[in-house]
Formats: C-alpha cells, sequence, structure tokens
C-alpha cells in the first residue's frame, strides 16, 4: 500500500477518495462506479489485514517540494 497523495482527489457517492498518484486517479475515473463497488468491498478486509501494521513510507515522497 502507498502512501496517499492529498493533491490527488475526487469525492464519490459523497465520499472522499484519495489517490496516491494521477495516474491512479486516471483510471479510477474511467469507471467511477465500478471502481467504488470495488473499493467498498476490499476495503474493510484491507483493513483488516493491515491493522496495527507499519507501512513503510515510499521513498520518492520523503523529499517532496
Amino acid at each position: 500500500m502507498r502512501p496517499a497523495d492529498p493533491l490527488v482527489w475526487s469525492i464519490a457517492d459523497g465520499q472522499l477518495i484519495v489517490q496516491h498518484t494521477k495516474g491512479a486517479a486516471d483510471l479510477w475515473m474511467k469507471d467511477v462506479s465500478g471502481n467504488k463497488a470495488k473499493a467498498d468491498k476490499y476495503w474493510p478486509l484491507l483493513v483488516e489485514a493491515k491493522a496495527g501494521q507499519k507501512d513503510p513510507v515510499d521513498p520518492c515522497l520523503v523529499n517532496r517540494s
């Protein structure tokens, strides 16, 4: 899992959707309703699997300007 970029976001069905890259946002926008349905299905499972784990910071984001 990569850190989200707070500058790459959209609103879908009243929910804030934050992506990690513009490329990911572009893919998201190709099928918002289908991607949101997948996200709603898998996000709870991901949260459960990753709860309490520390994710490493993406090295390309460490020295952002």
